[in-house]
């Protein structure tokens, strides 16, 4: 420790028109507005996604025994619920106190002000600006000076960029889960390294009344920065398949060993994943050669409505439900147990995002679940219907979809088809001054 119905549609929302949306990446939350209500004023922008408002629920008219018969391990317990969580930290070996990046004061922590300097413990930060808000945190781009005392100092030399998530009470949650996720893949041995790809936390620091996750600048913004630059320009929109096939790989690898190591992250959406790069890829019929030893694209962040399922027993499911229609897995509409299905959910809304250039909606046919997007003609449509498909019908929680095979269909055809179409739609973004001015609206 250091000291110091049949048929049934959802839809998440857009902004208003000529309306400025606070940028929401390093998980600050925002409210949104239904995107039916708002087709009609000809939006340009997808917004943010919204906080999940939780509600742990029961089926009032489903009795006990029908609810034992439809899980002998539900756990009624809301694994949102923070009081739950923090019941979990208590018993965690070691403790918090212990991890290396961990730091805590016995005083408050005084308000953050844009272009001043904090210090906390032995490090002194110029707090350049505030780049995101929400309802409970605010998120300060920061650079790491060089404080001279004497009297001709002009002012703090940048050395490098990182953010502060600033919350307020602290949140101690999101450090444990990402620190703990970080730790068990290490000791997993695979093929492809995935830990560049989850937030790293270089310090956690707790105060009496906040907590403040000191990380890496990552300049780009977030992927939905991306869709909203690229969207805009149906040239661009209409050749973006390639590019939704290499992120369905790659994300395809994170979550399936995510979920290896028993970890739920709970709020998968295309703005929790921050844009690292969108690099050229060999061509090659060699997997290895095109698709390399670690994920390239984006990072996940946000652990703070995360579950870990190594704190409950095993087999356990949940009925908790998130009052955000746009946000509710299929098991939360039907009020069915649920564990992996919520992140398989969100990871089906993210490809729809990037596919499609617009929020997922979902309805209900012949007891199907589908997505109300047109695939374009050129698309591999049934590659795409099938992913949809596996991933809204998902049988139980004992029955989970096989994401390595369902990766594997997505490398062959990307090797296959489209590795050219690929590089030259990567290099015409990458080349494109719009898209790193866009990042600053959102």
């Amino acid at each position: 420790m250091k000291s110091g119905s049949q048929h049934s549609q959802t839809s998440i929302g857009v902004g208003k028109k000529g309306s400025k949306p606070q940028r929401n990446i390093y998980g600050i939350k925002e409210d949104i507005l239904n995107e039916e209500a708002m087709a009609a004023l000809g939006q340009d922008v997808l917004d943010s996604s919204c906080y999940h408002h939780i509600a742990a629920i029961t089926d009032a008219h489903e009795s006990h025994d029908d609810i034992l018969s439809s899980s002998l391990d539900l756990d009624l317990r809301d694994p949102f619920d923070q009081q739950v969580n923090c019941k979990f930290l208590e018993t965690i070996k070691p403790p918090l106190c212990e991890y290396p990046s961990y730091v805590a004061f016995d005083f408050d922590l005084d308000p953050i002000i844009p272009g001043n300097t904090i210090i906390m413990g032995d490090l002194s930060m110029y707090i350049a600006k505030c780049i995101g808000e929400g309802g409970y945190a605010k998120i300060f781009e920061v650079s790491l000076p060089q404080i001279n005392y004497d009297d001709t100092a002009t002012g703090p030399t940048n050395i490098e960029n990182q953010v502060l998530k600033f919350q307020q009470p602290a949140c101690y949650w999101e450090f444990y889960v990402s620190c703990e996720l970080r730790r068990r893949l290490s000791l997993h041995k695979s093929s492809m390294n995935i830990i560049p790809s989850i937030m790293q936390i270089d310090r956690g620091c707790f105060y009496k009344n906040a907590s403040v996750l000191q990380m890496k600048l990552i300049p780009w913004g977030s992927l939905l920065n991306l869709v909203n630059f690229y969207r805009k320009d149906h040239m661009k929109l209409s050749q973006v398949e390639p590019f939704a096939c290499l992120l369905t790989i790659e994300l395809l690898h994170m979550f399936e060993q995510i979920h290896k190591c028993q970890i739920i992250h709970g709020d998968v959406k295309p703005d929790n994943f921050l844009l690292l790069d969108i690099p050229d890829v060999k061509k090659s019929k060699d997997p290895k050669e095109v698709f390399g030893n670690k994920l390239r694209i984006v990072q996940l962040i946000d652990f703070g409505q995360s579950i870990d399922l190594t704190k409950f027993s095993d087999g356990t499911t949940f009925r908790a439900s998130v009052k955000t229609s746009g946000f509710q897995c299929i098991e939360m509409r039907t009020q069915r147990p649920w564990t992996f299905q919520t992140d398989l959910f969100g990871l089906a809304g993210t490809i729809h995002v990037v596919l499609f250039g617009s929020y997922m909606n979902v309805f209900q046919e012949n007891g199907l679940w589908k997505i109300t997007g047109n695939y374009v003609r050129k698309w591999n449509v049934q590659l795409w219907k099938k992913f949809f498909h596996e991933l809204l019908n998902i049988p139980s929680c004992h029955q989970q979809p096989d994401l390595a095979a369902m990766r594997q269909t997505f490398e062959d055809y990307f090797i296959e088809s489209c590795i050219p179409q690929y590089n030259k739609w990567a290099q015409h973004i990458r080349g494109s001054e719009d898209l790193w001015s866009a990042r600053e609206i959102i």
